[in-house]
């Protein structure tokens, strides 16, 4: 039943059912429409039969509401110079493809090439229909409506040529101002929106912030936390941070429920290290890790909106507002020219830490501004942008390959931990004591519940 149900409701475009039935048709094909253009002229041409078979309904007065009366009127010429009767039933509303009397294809999508480009629902009806009520009435509207004369269309064409483009241009008028009009209310929306969420990221503090992120993790290395410390390789040239024991597999972290989460041996991954929430990307080997890069990341060009733009990331620590993350967007790569946004992130969604900023002076920054506003309102434009800054990487670009672990870790046991943001990991990295005081936080709230 689910099959032939998906094959008769279709909410999709119907055109190309449409031409497989006008297509097979043996007797008759006829189309009710209030709307059509040049697309049912090249519909009704797939038909096999002869004209004489072949019939369209529509409304001819403009009260029909048709956008684009003049070319309805084009259409409705072509269709009669090739033979094709037409016929005008006032008020049609109705949108059916009736092939040989009995099949019935009917639904929302108009006969127009707009129509295959909008949401649509139709229903293609698989069963003979030449006895129902439906077909009954369909036949009825075609014998009451009246046949249209191709000299009266072309008098329609030439006396309300004027009156037409008046309509077009007032129509048109009507769209730009919607336009402009939604755009601004979307933008006040989002302006508000962002506003609050500067709020909030004022009201939270990194730790409330790291702790929640470290709640979230449901990842373990086979125990409770990956315990690791600053330590001498063997030898001696340098310090690495290694696990506490060498069977355990800092690139192999799993879950309560079974699923597990695999980091590519020796790729880079974005870390969070309190109290202030420094971000890094650390590579990641089995037992260790000795590489640390908080470079600029420099990303392509990508797709904003309707707008290529150029992103670079940079990681600061120890900034008065909080922030922890910088975003710059540039028109061009490697300009000094661009628009930045200031961050934090925790392990959660970043929050703007600050207004954003025009650095310089870019080309048109009011439309380099509006891009990248108008995508940081669309959560799945924005989740595009976030996903590509952290996401790991093999390589970073400018990373001249220094043992720089002990530069960013500090000395002592750190617990490390595996939380994901856009279903990426993040590692968490946190020194012992406040590790052990978190999850006797945990553990006084668990006997508080029960």
């Amino acid at each position: 039943m689910g099959k032939s149900v998906d094959r008769a409701f279709l909410a999709a475009d119907i055109y190309p059912k449409w031409k497989r039935r006008v297509a097979a048709a043996t007797e008759s094909v006829r189309i009710y429409s209030p709307y059509l253009d040049r697309l049912a002229v090249d519909l009704l041409g797939n038909a096999a039969l002869g004209v004489e078979g072949v019939a369209v309904v529509t409304d001819l007065s403009p009260e029909s509401g048709a956008f684009d009366y003049r070319g309805q009127l084009l259409a409705i010429r072509r269709l009669i110079s090739r033979g094709i009767e037409v016929r005008s039933l006032p008020r049609l509303h109705a949108k059916v493809l009736l092939v040989d009397g009995r099949q019935v294809t009917l639904g929302s999508q108009n006969f127009t090439g707009y129509g295959r480009k909008s949401r649509e629902t139709s229903l293609a009806a698989g069963a003979d229909l030449s006895a129902s009520a439906l077909v009954r009435t369909l036949n009825e509207w075609f014998d009451e409506a009246v046949p249209v004369d191709g000299d009266l269309v072309d008098r329609l064409l030439e006396r309300l040529e004027q009156p037409m483009a008046r309509a077009r241009e007032a129509i048109q008028d009507l769209i730009d101002s919607f336009g402009d009009i939604e755009l601004g209310h979307r933008r006040e929306v989002a302006r508000r929106r962002f506003e609050e969420q500067l709020a909030q990221a004022r009201l939270r503090s990194t730790a409330e912030g790291l702790r929640a992120a470290a709640a979230k993790s449901r990842f373990s290395t086979g125990q409770e936390i990956a315990w690791a410390q600053l330590d001498w390789v063997e030898s001696g040239d340098y310090r690495s941070l290694r696990a506490e024991h060498r069977d355990l597999d800092l690139t192999n972290w799993r879950s309560p429920d079974g699923s597990n989460v695999h980091l590519e041996h020796l790729k880079f991954y974005p870390a969070l290290l309190p109290p202030d929430a420094r971000v890094a990307f650390v590579r990641v080997a089995q037992s260790r890790i000795t590489y640390v890069w908080r470079g600029v990341r420099r990303g392509a060009t990508r797709k904003i909106g309707d707008r290529n733009l150029y992103i670079r990331t940079s990681f600061p620590d120890g900034q008065e507002d909080g922030a922890n993350l910088e975003v710059w967007f540039s028109w061009e790569h490697g300009s000094r020219n661009g628009f930045a946004l200031r961050m934090q992130f925790v392990g959660e969604a970043p929050l703007p830490v600050a207004e954003g900023r025009i650095m310089g002076n870019p080309y048109r920054p009011d439309i380099l501004r509006d891009a990248v506003m108008d995508a940081y309102d669309d959560h799945e434009s924005w989740e595009s942008v976030l996903r590509g800054i952290f996401s790991p990487v093999l390589k970073p670009s400018g990373f001249r390959h220094n043992k720089n672990a002990d530069s960013f870790f500090p000395f002592g046991w750190l617990g490390i931990e595996l939380t994901t943001y856009l279903e990426q990991p993040v590692l968490l990295i946190r020194p012992a004591n406040e590790v052990s005081r978190f999850y006797q936080q945990l553990s006084r709230e668990s006997l508080a519940r029960e």
